[in-house]
C-alpha cells in the first residue's frame, strides 16, 4: 500500500500551515568512473534503505521533486519504491548541480598561477576524492564575475537554486511534507537561505553533506526555517560505517 500523508491544514484560522521540505542528496554516484552520473551498487542499496526507513516511519511526501540529473532521478526512484510511495516525480531544472567542470575551466588559469602546487591536485581530481575537494575548494574562492549569472559563477549558481526553491516553495498550498532529490551544492544553498549564512560558510557546509542524508526545511509558501541537517538515521541503524559516504 502506498503511503499517503493527510494534507495540512491549520488548526487555528490565525495558524498558518507550514510545509517540510525535505532535501535529500543522490545516493553514491560511480565517482572515478567515466561515467559519474549513474549510482554504484552501494548508492542503490543506500536508496533502498532510506525508502525502507520512511516507510517504517511512515514519512510520506505529498508532492516529490528531482533535479534534472540521472544520479538524481535513481535515487528518487529508488526510494520512492522503497518507501512504496506513489507520488509522481517532477523534474526542477533548478536543483541540478553546479556545473564543476565550467568552474575550474574558468577559474583554474588563474588559480594555478597563484597557486602552482595544485597542478598535481587537478591532474588527480578525477580519481582522488581529496584532490577533486582541495581543487575544487580553492576554485571557488577565486572571484571571477560574481555579479554574474553564468553557469560558472557561484552566484549565478545559487540565484538559480534560490529560484528553484521559491517554485517549490509556491507549490507548497495543502501540503504536509515535499521531496526534492537532489545535489550537495543545492542542498548547501537552500541551507543558506533558511539560515542567512554567509557564502563561505555553506559552500563548506557542502562538503559535509552525506549520500542520502535528509536536511529539512520549514516553509510558508515563501520564508524557509530550518529544521534538520544532514541526517543519517537510515545508515546508521544498519551499524556498518560503509555506508556513509560523502562520494
Amino acid at each position: 500500500m502506498a503511503v499517503r500523508p493527510t494534507r495540512a491544514a491549520a488548526t487555528d484560522t490565525h495558524e498558518i500551515p507550514m510545509t517540510e521540505i525535505y532535501l535529500i542528496r543522490h545516493a553514491q554516484a560511480s565517482f572515478g568512473t567515466a561515467d559519474y552520473d549513474r549510482l554504484s551498487d552501494l548508492g542503490h542499496r543506500q536508496a533502498a534503505l532510506l525508502g525502507s526507513y520512511l516507510r517504517r516511519t511512515g514519512a510520506g511526501f505529498d508532492r516529490v521533486f528531482a533535479g534534472p540529473l540521472r544520479r538524481h532521478v535513481q535515487t528518487a526512484e529508488g526510494v520512492l519504491g522503497a518507501a512504496e510511495i506513489a507520488e509522481p516525480l517532477e523534474i526542477v531544472a533548478a536543483f541540478a548541480e553546479i556545473d564543476v567542470e565550467a568552474v575550474l575551466a574558468a577559474r583554474f588559469p588563474a588559480l594555478l598561477d597563484a597557486e602552482p602546487d595544485l597542478a598535481d591536485a587537478y591532474a588527480r581530481r578525477h580519481s582522488d576524492p581529496l584532490a577533486y575537494r582541495r581543487v575544487v575548494s580553492r576554485a571557488m574562492q577565486i572571484r571571477i564575475g560574481e555579479d554574474e549569472a553564468s553557469a560558472h559563477t557561484v552566484a549565478g549558481f545559487s540565484r538559480r537554486v534560490r529560484e528553484g526553491l521559491r517554485q517549490v516553495a509556491a507549490r507548497a498550498d495543502g501540503c504536509r511534507r515535499m521531496a526534492v532529490f537532489t545535489s550537495g551544492g543545492p542542498i548547501a544553498v537552500s541551507v543558506q537561505e533558511a539560515l542567512s549564512l554567509e557564502p563561505a560558510v555553506a559552500m563548506e557546509l557542502g562538503w559535509q553533506i552525506y549520500n542520502t542524508s535528509v536536511s529539512v526545511i520549514e516553509t510558508d509558501g515563501r520564508n524557509f526555517s530550518m529544521k534538520t541537517f544532514n541526517a543519517t538515521s537510515h545508515l546508521e541503524i544498519e551499524i556498518d560505517p560503509t555506508l556513509k559516504t560523502l562520494f
